[in-house]
């Protein structure tokens, strides 16, 4: 199977669209398929469960296609481990045609442990109510890449945290959907320093009692993020660490609380183009040299 696409009942061109060049991949990486649909478009060889197809990955590069309409419900602490270095995971579809992984126990995690694993337009359901973790990313995970996924919930049901970063260096979370409706912690978290990420892009709907970005981050880019936090806690948008680094720019957020301590950058360099607004009506824009907010 290395380096090869599996022969199946689909035309020339969607052949060449699920190849997609474009995720770098090796020349040498396996592209392997997840459909359990049963929609009519099966695939010679495609496996049914996402951990089924990880586990056949055999070299670095290598792709999983999850095809439109493929459903699986995950129960457990690492229901599913990604240890393969240089994985991409793409879910195929989009909105009521979408692939889906459904969390259906608080403890359900996935976890990631392999180095440049890739999710994209992957689509992350709570399916009750507080799931503590999304993706977990251990240290080991570095270079893992979130890219245009969603992370949705049911009524009454959400992510306590939808990403934690464990140390995981490189991180690049960008232009993902994220919906927290339910009272949660943080949307996205370092439980350890990580170095070098991307926060970017997001948009963001939550209820959390902490902050959409928390943690310990060192030369970090947090840029052009849309943040609805309905919380009414202070630095409900960004909360850094007395000993984070980096920048944050563009960023634009919205808080059931105080606009003047929506945004802690502590040891970040607030740039440019920040704003927050509250439900009292009061908006202002974030001082670039000190962080504080102005009406």
């Amino acid at each position: 199977m290395s380096g090869s696409v599996h022969k199946r009942h689909m035309d020339d061109s969607l052949i060449a669209e699920l190849e997609m060049k474009d995720y770098r991949t090796s020349p040498a990486g396996d592209i392997l398929y997840v459909d359990n649909s049963g929609i009519g478009h099966a695939i010679r060889g495609s496996f049914s469960t996402l951990a089924q197809a990880i586990d056949n990955v055999r070299k670095e590069g290598s792709v999983i296609h999850i095809l439109p309409g493929h459903s699986e419900t995950l129960s457990g602490a690492g229901a599913i481990t990604v240890r393969k270095n240089g994985l991409t995971i793409v879910g195929r579809g989009w909105r009521s045609n979408s692939s889906s992984l459904t969390f259906s126990t608080t403890a359900t995690t996935i976890a990631v442990t392999g180095s440049g694993v890739r999710f994209i337009n992957m689509n992350f359901i709570a399916g009750v109510s507080g799931v503590v973790l999304g993706i977990d990313i251990q240290s080991s995970g570095k270079g893992c890449e979130i890219l245009d996924c969603n992370f949705t919930a049911g009524s009454g049901v959400s992510f306590v945290t939808a990403i934690q970063s464990a140390g995981a260096n490189g991180l690049v979370v960008k232009g993902n959907e994220i919906n927290q409706t339910v009272a949660g912690t943080n949307t996205i978290s370092a439980s350890s320093t990580t170095q070098n990420a991307r926060i970017e892009n997001n948009v963001v709907q939550t209820n959390v009692t902490g902050s959409f970005l928390k943690g310990v981050w060192t030369k970090v880019g947090v840029f052009g993020n849309y943040v609805l936090n309905s919380g009414t806690g202070a630095n409900a948008i960004i909360d850094m660490d007395a000993t984070s680094s980096g920048f944050i720019d563009f960023n634009h957020g919205f808080t059931g609380g105080a606009i003047a301590t929506a945004i802690s950058p502590d040891g970040c360099t607030m740039g440019i183009g920040n704003s927050v607004s509250n439900a009292a009506g009061e908006i202002g824009a974030v001082d670039a040299a000190i962080g504080t907010v102005s009406t």
